[in-house]
């Protein structure tokens, strides 16, 4: 099991983000897996953002302003 701060990160490597993130062991401590994104990591979660963000405008643009301070 990989933890990261305290956070359960192996669901990351589970779903077939191999090719989205570096890991490598703390040459001071075996234990310790430090994880960083690649630059494809960065491009997937920058798209999906972006898809995110039309589909909350293409949601969102028949609500009006009153509505949205409800939600």
């Amino acid at each position: 099991m990989l933890r990261l701060y305290g956070i359960q990160v192996s669901l990351i490597i589970i779903h077939g983000f191999y090719r989205r993130v570096l890991r490598r062991r703390k040459s001071e401590d075996n234990r310790i897996i430090l994880v960083c994104l690649t630059n494809h990591g960065r491009e997937q979660i920058e798209s999906s953002l972006e898809v995110k963000e039309h589909f909350m405008k293409e949601v969102l643009a028949n609500v009006s302003a009153e509505e949205r301070l409800v939600l």
